[in-house]
């Protein structure tokens, strides 16, 4: 659970997160993201540190590196054009699952 800090104690560089962001809170709006130097409306009461964000894996890395490992555990060497068919398979194969995924 994020601690919330009154406005009364600002923060510092240091509690801001890679972006120098932190999350103000303001009575009618709720949570907002912000620089840290300053809330985006005066009327904020408090602050709170924003926690890390997980790191985003590129879906077309992920496709690479998963085509790569299915293609390297076949038994059969393939030429570069059946590899470009295959690949295309692979992905279209992919993609259909992410989105039927429940």
């Amino acid at each position: 659970m994020t601690q919330a800090f009154s406005v009364d104690i600002l923060p510092t560089q240091e509690d801001a997160d890679a972006d120098n962001k932190v999350n103000w809170f303001h009575p009618k709006c709720g949570w907002i993201q912000g620089d840290w130097r300053f809330p985006l409306y005066t009327d904020c009461t408090h602050w709170a540190k924003l926690p890390e964000r997980p790191a985003a894996v590129d879906p077309e890395v992920a496709i690479a590196t998963s085509f790569k490992v299915w293609i390297s555990s076949l038994p059969t060497e393939f030429d570069a054009s059946t590899v470009a068919l295959l690949k295309t398979g692979f992905r279209g194969g992919w993609r259909q699952a992410k989105a039927h995924k429940p």
